[in-house]
């Protein structure tokens, strides 16, 4: 008769223990997503870009494609979306969240944070040259120096290593989903910018590219 409650107290603390880590992950993942809104934010502000942002003229359109643009505003909303349910219906999302391992989970708040500096450093790189969208400002010049030393897409590494290590911490498909389609999107847009910088720069940015890598650094 004793083992009982003892099974049921035991039960209880693993009960407790999963609550208690999935409200620490899921502060850890509102931290993480002020971090960045609070870092693109920064530099778009600073550099006036606010505005800029959500500009979408032909042609930008032309370039990048109806169907892109349309899946990059889709995904924005769907994003948003998934923000607001992950904060206002907890215990549904603990009821849909990925089985993932706590030191999985770990690795990917790791992630998601080391991809901040790196994408505060491509911002300060750019300063007032970047653009949300494939656009390139008149007198632009080719960025050689910081990041783009060893990558052509710094900016893409930086968002691919954030959203799949949000996608790990938070354990939920809210962000996996809406993560992997625009690790799509922008793995499409990729070859689209690259034709935009050699209409741009030529040879020179060819010869750019046979130096450096992609969105990971050359071996």
């Amino acid at each position: 008769m004793d083992r009982i409650p003892a099974q049921s107290t035991v039960v209880d603390q693993v009960r407790e223990a999963s609550v208690t880590d999935n409200s620490l992950f899921r502060t850890i993942t509102f931290a993480l997503l002020i971090a960045i809104w609070a870092t693109r934010g920064f530099f778009s502000w600073r550099h006036g870009q606010i505005r800029n942002r959500f500009q979408l003229d032909r042609e930008v359109v032309a370039r990048e494609g109806r169907a892109l643009v349309a899946l990059r505003v889709a995904l924005f909303f769907a994003f948003l979306a998934g923000v607001a349910l992950y904060a206002l219906r907890p215990a549904w999302i603990d009821r849909v969240a990925l089985p993932l391992p706590g030191w999985l989970r770990w690795a990917g708040a790791g992630l998601a944070a080391a991809s901040l500096p790196l994408l505060a450093w491509v911002h300060r790189t750019l300063g007032r040259y970047w653009s949300v969208n494939l656009r390139l400002a008149e007198g632009q010049p080719l960025l050689t120096s910081g990041p783009y030393r060893w990558v052509a897409h710094p900016m893409y590494t930086a968002l691919f290593g954030f959203m799949i290590g949000l996608s790990l911490v938070s354990a939920s498909p809210l962000f996996a989903v809406p993560s992997l389609g625009a690790i799509v999107a922008l793995t499409i847009r990729i070859p689209r910018e690259e034709r935009m910088m050699v209409e741009r720069f030529g040879e020179r940015y060819r010869e750019y590219r046979n130096r450096v890598g992609g969105v990971v650094p050359r071996v």
